[in-house]
């Protein structure tokens, strides 16, 4: 069976597998996205959701219940953002995002080099590797 082709967060690259071929970005273990939030600041959004509540966001959310129990149970440390905005959208609250409740922040996981590869393809116009 033929592994499905993806396009790299990082550098747009076709690539298959867990890792991008033209810029290394490993897709596994919360490597894959550049900007992420504090797991607890959003699980306290989710703290007085009961069962029913819970299962109805995370069906809206449109992500695994596992992974939305990991963000509710505060079992990691950072949640991609797109899976903190697909959540807070579900729970009709995306203003957390903006209002520094749950604040965005760079991955910790990503070396200098690799935001630098990253800024300057994603905004080779404005040169941001300076941070």
């Amino acid at each position: 069976m033929r592994e499905k082709e993806r396009i790299c967060k990082t550098c747009g690259a076709v690539y298959t597998g867990k890792s991008c071929w033209n810029c290394d970005t490993n897709f596994s273990a919360g490597h894959a996205d550049p900007l992420v939030v504090l797991t607890r600041e959003l699980a306290d959004a989710l703290d007085t959701l009961n069962y029913g509540e819970a299962k109805s966001v995370y069906r809206r959310a449109g992500i695994e219940q596992r992974q939305f129990l990991r963000v509710k149970n505060r079992q990691t440390k950072y949640t991609s953002l797109h899976v903190a905005d697909a959540i807070l959208s579900a729970l009709e609250r995306p203003e957390l995002l903006h209002n520094g409740t749950v604040r965005v922040i760079p991955n910790p996981r990503w070396t200098k080099e690799k935001w630098e590869f990253y800024l300057n393809y994603h905004c080779p116009e404005d040169n941001l590797t300076d941070f």
